[in-house]
């Protein structure tokens, strides 16, 4: 299980990533990786995830983003943090999915 931290870092990497249409792809790339399954299972919100971005990957990101390292980092301490990736993405939980298929017919 992530920490608050952790979620806080991987939802602010994800936001100036998608402000930027930038990849996941060049993302992984970037980091040296071949695909990007690795930065998928990172911004994975499911509950089982525990692959977080280390100093040295944000460092590089920031250089690809052209911002800096402490753009991922809060203004203050965080106890509880809920991760927004899947909220601003769009996506729809199971359970919602199936709801709207039904008003639909």
């Amino acid at each position: 299980m992530r920490s608050a931290i952790d979620e806080y870092i991987i939802d602010k990497v994800w936001e100036i990533r998608n402000s930027k249409d930038i990849t996941q792809e060049a993302i992984a790339i970037h980091l040296g990786h071949e695909s990007n399954a690795y930065i998928g299972s990172i911004e994975s919100v499911a509950a089982s995830s525990t692959k977080c971005y280390n100093s040295k990957h944000l460092n590089q990101i920031a250089a690809l983003l052209g911002c800096s390292p402490k753009d991922f980092w809060p203004d203050h301490t965080l106890n509880y943090y809920q991760p927004i990736r899947n909220i601003q993405s769009g996506k729809v939980s199971t359970k919602k999915r199936s709801k709207k298929k039904k008003a639909d017919k």
